[in-house]
């Protein structure tokens, strides 16, 4: 059955922006085919959600090609220790921006990396029983192996040994028990 998201409480805000900043926000807006507010709402939301934590921790933005070409030049061995290691860089942003590590704020980041990081595409479903998270990009199969031991490597931080269900050039998909 389908259930209407229950509307979160709005505040009115004024602001005062340039002529110039205006403009370049109703083109964007228009070529969206959505309201300025709805673009400003977006701005807001990815700030508030991704942009205040990413600039503390120096995050950096990269073409998926110019990310291609690092992995496809880098040692794969090196790589995969570094992936390692990795796990507890996805702690620190845990306790960072939730102030916890647990399975949720887990999810959260692979939500969150893929919605504003945009080198993968996350899906993360979760039948009560088992969560299944489907990561699809095109970067190749060493940033797949990679993605494999940093998410392995993070959820055995955690207590769960995850099942890879496949690891392939354009995806890792793998689950765990979990219950919400």
């Amino acid at each position: 059955m389908f259930e209407r998201p229950i509307p979160k409480k709005t505040v009115v805000r004024a602001i005062r922006i340039t002529e110039e900043l205006d403009k370049i926000l109703r083109e964007e807006a228009d070529a969206k085919n959505i309201s300025v507010a709805s673009l400003v709402q977006s701005i807001f939301t990815r700030h508030a959600e991704w942009d205040r934590y990413t600039e503390k921790f120096v995050h950096y933005s990269l073409p998926s090609d110019g990310l291609k070409a690092i992995i496809e030049a880098a040692d794969e061995e090196t790589m995969l220790r570094n992936a390692e290691e990795s796990p507890k860089a996805v702690k620190a942003f845990s306790l960072y921006w939730f102030k916890e590590f647990s399975v949720d704020t887990f999810l959260r980041i692979l939500a969150l990396n893929s919605k504003y990081g945009r080198h993968y595409d996350c899906q993360i479903s979760n039948d009560g029983k088992q969560a299944r998270i489907s990561i699809h990009h095109a970067l190749g199969k060493k940033w797949s192996d990679m993605l494999s031991k940093q998410f392995g490597g993070t959820l055995k931080m955690l207590g769960i040994v995850p099942q890879f269900d496949s690891i392939t050039e354009e995806s890792v998909v793998f689950e765990f028990p979990y219950r919400p």
